[in-house]
């Protein structure tokens, strides 16, 4: 913003706006507090879950099934005995098939391949085959259908699921009594889909596959259906669908895991539906009940608040363990993996949820044999699919955007925006300042040519800010994929992601330390360098010129990163709000007046800048992930962290941090 010449009054907007310019670093730090005050004072504004749409007709009816289908039950029983001695073998799915043609299922075979990264685990391609059976009401039009998923490893290998032969039979059997029963259900109103996936080439990727050969949409890279012109039969339109996830024959406890791919969620109707049914009808506990206490730092923490606020010591434990929850929840929303089977259907806009059977029999607690899990799992999943069989789907409203504060209460979309809200505005109001800075050091009236001169070096540092983020990107992008095109080179990848990892890390650490240096070696020759009173105002102009240089790119950076974080907001608020808070304190201490000021103050700003640096900041992601703490840069955490992790996430991790730190460190080193 422009100073107006003299004798002309400034209008009220821009002498707001110049107020705040002039107080932006307090007004930043100030909304980086807001954030992260805001965020730890969330749990207060907590709401009880409940059933956003009538139509779910929730607690209406009670289960019917062992009264109207008790030979379900006798069917199951045996069907798990047959099945139980044949777990990974052919055997398995043949007679799972002639269980399913006797019942009077239309079955079908899907085969898929999936392609498995580089690694520890080993590389190559893996060949499953997903087994679905489809009931068809009577009473319905065929255009809808719901979808229900067990996961089984049918092949003699596992990837990520380790499974029992009991867990599986729990799984099958339990899904077979529920469709055996609804073949006469007066009231099934949709088609019914039961789908074995083969969780042999992973837990995900079976379902994925599925999902997108009946939805016709793209799958995961490495996933890849090989249906062809296989006949392979479909019902109505997917709606909703429940996965039934179980590694074991005794059920110890239930979960309900939500987030999917890039932290989406279902509807949170869907997740009361399931929890209401199941805390109900089966007698083990519930995963998050009673809540867990806080860490010891957290609850260190909130204890001395209660003695320096004088409030009551309970409540303010019980506030640090739903704030403890809430962060679990958000972070893993932030990594953006997705933690069940359910995932591939939120990509195809289908509303699902993944109910996770624990394991049982542990620690001395009480645990469901296999009949009593089977009878009881199968009371809510018929009430669940009872609610979801009347409901008209293009008319359900429920949030979809919500964070669990534990597992009965919730935060809105409404309620937790404005804590991603404030560190973006941070650096908005440090581009501001930096773009006012840059108009006064201009001048009012400038000549043509420093005008065209600025508007060249406009463009050269957008440029160069441009092709420090696409570089970095593609340096991420080729360590990720290096495993694959290695293994499709035919080369040895078995240390390859670990070595890449740290290679591609320290290169950059490298780049980026070298520039910096670079630019004091540059700060050191013009303090050194004495003449003329022509040559101090030459060299005291090219001076100008660097300092109006780092101006621009700090500028076109922060606006570039407020502007993309803002966009990820709408996908991923937890992402776009942990890279807001590790990007906002580099602005704020970075800001380009570390050298032209205190000593103090560069110190000051070398320290945040190498507090929020790659090798603290994965550290820190390490140790919140629930790990123990370890030694640094570490292969096994490199792998974990920068290969582990979400497209999304590591797309900000490589393309917008990281050169977002170089620039800003090579300022707080370099000065202006």
């Amino acid at each position: 913003m422009k100073t107006p010449p003299k004798g002309q009054r400034q209008r009220p907007l821009e002498r707001l706006l110049g107020l705040l310019l002039a107080r932006a670093d307090a007004l930043s730090l100030l909304l980086l507090a807001a954030g992260l005050l805001g965020f730890a004072a969330l749990p207060l504004l907590q709401r009880r879950i409940s059933f956003d749409e009538n139509a779910l007709l929730a607690g209406s009816s009670r289960p019917t099934i062992r009264e109207r289908s008790p030979e379900a039950f006798t069917a199951a029983a045996q069907l798990a005995a047959a099945l139980e001695p044949h777990f990974r073998t052919p055997r398995f799915g043949e007679q799972l098939r002639g269980a399913l043609s006797k019942a009077g299922l239309e079955t079908y075979d899907q085969p898929f391949s999936v392609t498995r990264r580089g690694g520890g685990g080993g590389g190559g391609e893996l060949r499953c085959s997903n087994v679905h059976a489809v009931l068809r009401s009577p009473r319905g039009d065929g255009k809808e259908a719901l979808v229900l998923v067990t996961p089984v490893t049918l092949q003699p290998f596992a990837t990520d699921f380790n499974q029992t032969a009991a867990g599986a039979s729990l799984a099958v059997s339990l899904v077979h009594a529920l469709l055996l029963h609804l073949r006469s259900a007066p009231w099934l109103a949709k088609d019914v889909i039961w789908v074995v996936a083969d969780a042999s080439c992973g837990l995900v990727e079976g379902v994925a596959a599925w999902v997108g050969e009946y939805q016709q949409t793209p799958t995961p890279r490495h996933v890849r259906s090989l249906a062809g012109a296989a006949p392979f039969g479909r019902a109505g339109v997917l709606q909703q669908g429940v996965v039934v996830e179980a590694a074991d024959g005794r059920v110890g406890g239930l979960d309900l895991p939500l987030p999917g791919y890039d932290g989406q969620l279902p509807k949170l109707d869907m997740y009361w539906l399931l929890k209401s049914y199941t805390s109900g009808w089966v007698s083990a506990p519930f995963a998050g009940e009673p809540a867990p206490p806080p860490p010891p730092p957290l609850r260190a923490a909130a204890a001395a608040a209660a003695a320096a606020f004088g409030a009551d010591a309970a409540d303010a434990e019980a506030h640090a363990a739903r704030l403890a929850s809430m962060a679990a929840f958000a972070w893993a929303q932030a990594r953006g993996l997705p933690l069940g089977a359910h995932a591939p259907f939120k990509t195809a806009a289908v509303d699902a949820v993944t109910l996770r059977l624990l394991p049982g029999g542990g620690g001395g607690r009480p645990s469901l044999d296999a009949s009593s899990a089977r009878a009881q799992l199968a009371e809510a999943l018929e009430l669940a699919v009872r609610s979801c069989s009347g409901l008209i789907e293009k008319f359900h409203h429920s949030f979809f955007l919500y964070v669990l504060v534990g597992t009965r209460h919730f935060v809105s979309v409404e309620q937790y925006i404005g804590v991603v809200v404030a560190p973006l505005l941070a650096l908005v109001l440090q581009a501001a300042r930096l773009k006012r800075e840059q108009d006064e050091a201009l001048g009012e009236e400038p000549p043509l040519a420093a005008l065209a001169a600025d508007r060249a070096q406009w463009g050269a540092a957008a440029r160069r800010v441009l092709l420090a983020h696409a570089l970095c990107a593609a340096a991420g992008l080729a360590l990720r994929e290096g495993p694959a095109i290695a293994a499709a080179a035919g080369g040895g990848t078995a240390a390859l992601p670990d070595a890449g990892a740290a290679v591609g890390l320290g290169l950059l650490l490298a780049l980026g330390v070298g520039e910096c240096a670079q630019l004091l070696l540059g700060g050191r020759s013009d303090s050194k360098s004495v003449g003329t009173s022509g040559q101090r105002q030459q060299e005291q102009q090219q001076q100008q010129q660097r300092a109006a240089w780092r101006r621009k790119q700090a500028i076109v950076q922060l606006s570039a990163a407020a502007a993309v974080l803002a966009a990820l907001a709408c996908l991923n608020w937890a992402l776009a709000y942990a890279a807001a808070l590790a990007l906002a304190p580099l602005a704020i201490a970075c800001r380009g007046r570390a050298g032209a000021g205190s000593s103090l103050g560069r110190a000051a700003a070398v320290l945040v800048w190498a507090l929020f640096s790659p090798p603290a900041l994965l550290q820190a992601a390490y140790a919140v992930s629930g790990h123990a703490r370890a030694a640094l840069l570490q292969p096994g955490q490199l792998q974990w962290l920068l290969l582990g992790s979400s497209d999304a996430a590591y797309a900000v991790f490589w393309g917008l941090y990281l050169p977002f730190w170089a620039l800003h460190g090579s300022i707080a080193l370099g000065g202006r």
